[in-house]
């Protein structure tokens, strides 16, 4: 594999790396700081910065090529107050803008028909709120289970 082999000659690879490709700085940006905001700026998301996000996750892996990734923008605050409406209640304040991540917690049927949010051939896979973080808005991460724990070879 090119890739492999030309990251195990550069020192990132899986020799330097515990068996791991990535680079060991972008490990620790993706996975050991990203955190959940509990807060927002209130500065909006731009479009050159939805771009590049969709340059990115344009790359990963899909179900038999098929593209499914479908993004609706919700941008207005008229079209805010319609999509929170559908939120389980636990992620009504999240929709509001006071925390951001992904919702799995949603009336997925509500939002099927609704032109608006989604093309009727395309199913609601989860609603995701983001902003820039506010004042104080990470939280000491929680604990995370050990390996053996979690791990179970059959």
């Amino acid at each position: 594999m090119a890739f492999a082999s030309a990251a195990a000659a550069s020192g990132d690879g899986p020799a330097a790396g515990g068996g791991l490709v990535l680079a060991p700085d972008a490990r620790v940006l993706l996975f050991r700081e990203a955190r959940t905001a509990h807060s927002f700026s209130g500065a909006p998301v731009t479009d050159e910065q939805v771009q590049a996000i969709h340059d990115l996750v344009t790359y990963g892996p899909t179900a038999f090529n098929q593209s499914p990734l479908r993004v609706t923008l919700v941008r207005t605050p008229e079209a805010r107050e319609r999509l929170v409406r559908h939120m389980a209640e636990g992620n009504r304040v999240r929709a509001a803008g006071l925390a951001a991540g992904p919702m799995n917690g949603y009336d997925a049927a509500g939002l099927r028909p609704r032109a608006e949010f989604l093309d009727g051939d395309h199913e609601p896979l989860m609603v995701v709120n983001s902003c820039g973080p506010g004042p104080d808005a990470w939280f000491p991460r929680s604990p995370r289970l050990p390996y053996g724990d979690v791990v179970t070879t059959v």
